[in-house]
């Protein structure tokens, strides 16, 4: 199955391949990306089903990772719906901030202040 993120969030199946394919890269599918220093936490609309082939239930449809100097770290959460998404990249962005101020408190650095800086100030951006 293929499907299409609508402007007001909604999900909706696509008939065909080629239709899909068009649409699809014609439109935004960030749904949110927040950076923190060097890290950045970003969560996209896939479009296809990543449940697996022989998985029940919802479409698995979005994306959560982290990436470290644009480089993944070993974070991924995926999701069914976009609520789950949105509420999915706050954990996320959370995490990315704990880990830095245990970071920065554990140090006496220059950058290890510029950190705790850092995730005070951070912003997430949704699409």
């Amino acid at each position: 199955m293929y499907y299409l993120l609508t402007k007001d969030r909604q999900v909706v199946e696509c008939p065909g391949l080629i239709e899909w394919g068009m649409q699809f890269d014609s439109t935004s599918n960030q749904v949110a990306r927040t950076v923190l220093g060097n890290t950045v936490v970003s969560t996209v609309f896939l479009g296809l089903d990543h449940r697996g082939r022989y998985g029940e239930g919802a479409p698995v449809l979005f994306e959560t990772m982290i990436f470290d100097k644009g480089q993944p770290r070993d974070y991924q959460e995926r999701y069914c719906s976009f609520a789950q998404a949105h509420s999915g990249h706050a954990r996320a962005v959370y995490h990315v901030g704990e880990l830095r101020r245990k970071a920065a408190l554990s140090s006496t650095s220059r950058n290890a202040r510029e950190g705790r800086y850092l995730v005070r100030r951070a912003t997430v951006a949704y699409a």
